[in-house]
């Protein structure tokens, strides 16, 4: 067809083709390798030229009418020629162009996409392969209950790169408002660990987040001290302690008396496997990873333990399996069900009542049976790294490099002393004279 005035009224009054085979094409007066090219279904501006210096003219197009107009189409083409003429290729720059604003885009998409709750998300997958998860179950719960439930939390579905310090104090300040200071304290040491894992170079990219919301967010800021407990039993209550554990069947009895008798974590207890003891070494080896301890932590059993945990083995009936405390035969460990604690508690108030008329049980949890034992067997060794060791904190700083003993001889007669003065609590010889001097 001749040449014409190209104009956006002449353009849109041009008929389509009534096949994609009776394409055609009018050439624009004002630039000469300048047409529109009309299809069955679209109108579309090409440019006709030698591309990259190629021996051969291509037909490269430009944009569809009515979204590009005629104008735009002009000053584009003018813009192309001017580039062709410096030997550079314009339609592989724009490709280029295109593409960086899609990679743009997605990667824009991708920042909206990621979401506080995503991220969290992709967190509780990564705790589990932490060198020191031995709390990973109780984490993720606490993660999934205050902060990934819409009903506590209202903004967990934003991105996270707009999550803000007013959004995480908010969360916060509700938790604490309910009378839960400490579990808010726990909250917020949690996220302030997450966000530092979400600020690693290639991670922080990925998802958008400029910088850390949080950084400045400190407990203390928020008035979240850490509270240290130094509740621990005295002579009254660990007489009346044994008296209760000893009132309970297996394995909730046998297992209170050993928390007593070793002092060591409620959970390490709990989880005591057959296949961890050696009764004729008398020790029970707590493999490292499976508590706070990095390495093997031994306890050294007292005799009387000894006497208990094969007294238990043979009361255990065949194909008993390998925990120690265990309502399924062996198979699963102790469960922890409120109601032992709340009728050991009972039980434990009525106790000392019964042994001192008059005398009212304060509030204790199962770790102040540990401090108990950590506290008395302080002046049995007269050495605070042999009654630390005995519970199983580590050595630190340069003595966790050189001092690599492990006290054997010390911790055995430790706990041998302090089982002994256990069963003459019991027995109702030990005076409490005696207890004062020996303390």
């Amino acid at each position: 067809m001749r040449r014409t005035h190209l104009n956006d009224k002449i353009i849109a009054n041009l008929p389509f083709a009534v096949s994609a085979d009776h394409r055609y094409e009018i050439p624009d007066s004002s630039i000469e390798n300048l047409a529109i090219r009309v299809g069955s279904k679209s109108k579309t501006f090409t440019l006709t030229a030698r591309f990259g210096g190629s021996p051969n003219p291509s037909r490269r197009p430009l944009g569809k009418f009515p979204k590009m107009s005629t104008a735009t189409a002009r000053t584009i083409a003018d813009n192309w020629n001017d580039k062709i003429k410096k030997g550079q290729d314009p339609a592989a720059e724009e490709a280029r162009r295109r593409e960086r604003e899609a990679r743009k885009n997605d990667e824009k998409l991708l920042r909206l996409r990621s979401t506080f709750a995503s991220v969290m998300e992709d967190y509780i997958v990564y705790l589990p392969t932490r060198e020191r998860n031995r709390a990973t179950g109780k984490l993720v719960g606490n993660i999934q209950r205050e902060f990934l439930n819409p009903d506590r939390n209202p903004w967990m579905n934003k991105p996270i790169s707009q999550v803000t310090d007013s959004d995480v104090s908010s969360r916060i300040a509700a938790i604490a408002d309910r009378g839960a200071k400490g579990q808010a304290r726990e909250c917020l040491k949690h996220l302030r660990t997450f966000f530092r894992w979400a600020m690693l170079p290639h991670r922080r990219d990925a998802i958008g987040l400029a910088r850390n919301p949080i950084a400045d967010l400190t407990p203390s800021l928020m008035k979240l001290p850490k509270n240290t407990r130094s509740r621990h039993f005295g002579y009254l209550e660990i007489q009346a302690y044994i008296a209760t554990a000893a009132s309970f069947e297996y394995p909730y009895g046998p297992f209170a008396r050993a928390l007593i008798e070793m002092g060591q974590r409620r959970e390490e207890t709990a989880r005591m496997r057959w296949s961890h003891l050696d009764l004729e070494r008398k020790v029970w080896t707590i493999p490292g990873g499976t508590s706070k301890p990095e390495t093997d932590h031994v306890v050294y059993l007292s005799d009387c333990m000894v006497g208990m945990l094969k007294s238990l083995k043979r009361a255990q009936v065949v194909g008993h399996g390998d925990y120690v405390f265990s309502s399924s035969h062996g198979q699963r460990p102790i469960a922890k069900p409120s109601w032992f604690k709340g009728e050991f508690e009972k039980k434990f108030a009525e106790e000392l009542e019964r042994i001192a008329p008059g005398a009212s049980l304060r509030h204790w949890t199962w770790h102040d049976v540990r401090r108990t034992v950590r506290t008395q067997l302080e002046p049995i060794v007269g050495r605070s790294e042999v009654a630390e060791a005995a519970i199983g904190h580590g050595k630190t700083g340069i003595e966790r490099v050189y001092n690599l003993y492990t006290y054997a001889r010390e911790l055995r007669t430790a706990f041998n002393a302090w089982s002994e003065k256990l069963r003459k609590m019991s027995e109702g010889t030990l005076t409490l004279d005696d207890w004062e001097d020996w303390k």
